[in-house]
């Protein structure tokens, strides 16, 4: 179960040992024995070795679980990242060595059927880089 409080409410409608729990939370003044009991009980815990080692050891475990997913993300993103850009590497180096075959095929007087089989374009791609308008 989960309770939520709000702090910082301005209905003066709640009971007044409510009202100073309230206070208490938000500021950590003890307005009432109630919440200077519960002041008295937090330094305790604060300072027994007892309740503050496993506490401590939580908050590492807390802080080594996230710095272990955030390194496993970004290791994640980077080894996708790498794939993205071999892959339109890939394209681009494909698309620059067919353009290439054909201008030379072309400067060596091929015919534009063998450039078209030797490089796998169509009429219109080598339309498009023989003649760029």
């Amino acid at each position: 179960m989960k309770v939520f409080l709000n702090t910082k409410g301005t209905l003066d409608d709640i009971p007044r040992p409510l009202k100073l729990f309230l206070d208490y939370i938000e500021t950590g003044e003890a307005g009432d024995e109630y919440t200077k009991e519960l002041q008295q009980a937090v330094v305790e815990v604060r300072t027994d070795d007892k309740w503050r080692e496993p506490i401590m050891t939580w908050e590492m475990l807390k802080n080594d679980v996230a710095y272990a997913a955030r390194k496993e993300g970004l290791e994640k993103g980077r080894v996708e990242g790498r794939a993205e850009g071999r892959a339109e590497g890939e394209i681009i180096g494909a698309s620059k060595e067919k353009t290439e075959t054909a201008f030379r095929m072309r400067k060596a007087g091929k015919p534009v059927e063998d450039i078209l089989i030797a490089t796998g374009m169509t009429e219109k791609e080598l339309r498009a880089i023989m003649n760029p308008e």
